[in-house]
């Protein structure tokens, strides 16, 4: 999925309010694609990879970030929880 924000440049576009949004999503998208960036592509040569390969390795990377990594976080806390209660 790709965002594209358009922006005829009115009154509402140009304000600080606006501006400030804009330049937060950005930060987060950024880092996140410099997190997917050194998890799957650190070692790799992007002359080396075909589109298959890289859809392959950002969609396998998407299903660990948003579904296996916030199970192993639960079953972290989980785990932490049980053993506070047991010393």
């Amino acid at each position: 999925m790709r965002i594209i924000i358009h922006s005829d440049q009115g009154s509402d576009d140009s304000s600080y309010v606006y501006q400030n949004l804009i330049k937060e999503k950005h930060a987060v998208i950024e880092s996140f694609h410099s997190t997917i960036k050194s998890k799957k592509f650190q070692y790799v040569k992007f002359t080396s990879l075909n589109n298959f390969q890289v859809v392959e390795k950002v969609t396998g990377y998407l299903h660990y970030y948003n579904e296996e990594r916030i199970l192993e976080k639960q079953a972290a806390r989980h785990q932490g929880i049980w053993g506070q209660a047991a010393c």
